[in-house]
């Protein structure tokens, strides 16, 4: 995460605002989890990402947050600011 920042922090990775996000620690090993209130089909998740982005991301779900399934992975190769990652 960018040094003494709040805006990158975890809890920004899908509070609907653009002017902040989350930033991972310039590894490739870094994940951020999302919890849903209740059960429910993952159709679609949108990205709105900036230039220095990942080479490639997975999306993964899980009934119980032990079991989890890779249910898309994308490359950013030929993004154009966002992209859906679809099933």
């Amino acid at each position: 995460m960018e040094q003494d920042l709040d805006r990158p922090a975890p809890r920004h990775v899908n509070d609907g605002r653009m002017g902040t996000r989350w930033a991972s620690d310039y590894s490739d090993d870094e994940w951020v989890r999302i919890e849903l209130a209740a059960p429910a089909k993952v159709v679609a998740v949108t990205v709105a990402r900036e230039s220095a982005c990942a080479t490639e991301y997975a999306v993964q779900t899980s009934p119980d947050c032990v079991n989890w399934k890779t249910v898309s992975t994308q490359r950013p190769d030929n993004w154009q600011g966002r992209r859906p990652a679809r099933r």
